[in-house]
């Protein structure tokens, strides 16, 4: 490797000689000797690189189409990290697809497997702001029915952020179909809780029915909103806004 000596930089390839800097240096060196794409395709030696970029591009995809059904249950708040996040959750389930070849295992294929449900469980979208964490209730999902009951814990006390005036809690199913990404959504009316007024029990009925798409998710939305001169504004920072899966 040979070090630039001029007067001026130059970047870039002249006579078979790639010109470039780093670490503040200016470096050359003979070129030739990377990977081009037509080594990619074709090379033994790169099998496992076209095997990894195979599945992470699905994954990519699986991520993309999962998050645009899931945000319609948060529309005017942006989950920080969510899309890194679920890449590493779906990348975990693929590697449940036990029956198909490296390079070719699916997100779907892995929901088939008895464990990939565990990965969701009490799953949080928003870590800063966990639903669990925040409700003082105990939360019970019913899957013939679809309903969520909440029955209140005595000794967990209610922890509402300063200013906050309501906590609003909204029950939400998700269908998804992980092989041809078709959605539904199920939304319930929302609620909203004062801190010197917590119920007992609260009871979330669907008025819509379960249309049986792929895999159904039970979501729980919470929000701390502030009423001013008779209006709601929901607060907006990550530690106010909690969506999660309530198995």
């Amino acid at each position: 490797m040979a070090r630039q000596k001029s007067s001026f930089p130059i970047v870039g390839t002249i006579d078979g000689i790639n010109y470039y800097f780093s670490k503040g240096k200016k470096l050359a060196r003979k070129a030739g000797g990377g990977f081009n794409g037509e080594t990619i395709r074709k090379s033994m030696r790169m099998a496992r690189v076209r095997e990894n970029a195979s599945e992470f591009g699905h994954c990519s995809r699986v991520n993309k189409e999962f998050r645009r059904a899931l945000m319609a249950f948060a529309p005017d708040h942006s989950i920080k990290y969510l899309h890194r996040r679920l890449m590493t959750l779906f990348n975990n389930i693929k590697k449940l697809d036990d029956t198909s070849e490296r390079g070719h295992r699916r997100v779907y294929m892995g929901m088939e497997n008895p464990f990939a449900m565990d990965y969701f469980k009490g799953y949080s979208f928003t870590p800063e702001c966990n639903v669990y964490t925040h409700l003082p209730y105990h939360i019970s999902f019913h899957a013939k029915t679809a309903s969520l009951k909440l029955t209140r814990v005595e000794q967990l006390e209610p922890t509402f952020i300063t200013g906050a005036t309501y906590l609003q809690i909204q029950y939400g199913v998700l269908e998804f179909d992980f092989e041809t990404y078709e959605s539904v959504r199920h939304l319930c009316p929302p609620v909203l809780l004062k801190e010197d007024n917590i119920p007992a029990v609260l009871d979330f009925t669907l008025d819509t029915e379960i249309e049986g798409v792929g895999v159904l998710f039970p979501l729980l939305r919470i929000c701390y909103v502030q009423e001013i001169n008779g209006r709601l504004y929901p607060f907006k920072s990550a530690n106010s806004v909690g969506l999660g899966v309530v198995l």
